[in-house]
């Protein structure tokens, strides 16, 4: 399935895992019924770009010590992995704390 619509021939610059990368392409090669998989670089395995935090003790308040060292975008789940309100607060670019009304436990999704 194609998601956008691309001028006929693109350049297209990125950069993964710190290498900067170029795809050219012409759009008069793909088809709406083409299926395009697309491998790209590995990931950064360094363990700075997201973190998980896990808390298996019910709690109405966990404290999130990520050190991605910036303000992140934050997903709180339960354990079988159904997202789950609760009130965030990105303390420092490196804690966040998560609270809720009660005690709870499950995942805390940051990236």
């Amino acid at each position: 399935m194609i998601v956008a619509v691309l001028p006929p021939i693109e350049r297209i610059k990125g950069v993964w895992a710190g290498q900067a990368g170029e795809i050219t392409y012409e759009a008069a090669e793909i088809s709406t019924a083409d299926i395009i998989l697309i491998a790209g670089p590995p990931g950064d395995s360094s363990g700075i770009a997201s973190y998980l935090h896990i808390q298996t003790e019910p709690s109405v308040e966990w404290i999130v010590n990520h050190n991605l060292a910036r303000f992140v975008n934050v997903e709180v789940t339960d354990l079988a992995d159904n997202t789950i309100g609760a009130n965030i607060a990105r303390v420092s670019l490196n804690q966040v704390r998560v609270a809720f009304v009660l005690p709870f436990i499950g995942k805390v999704f940051v990236r």
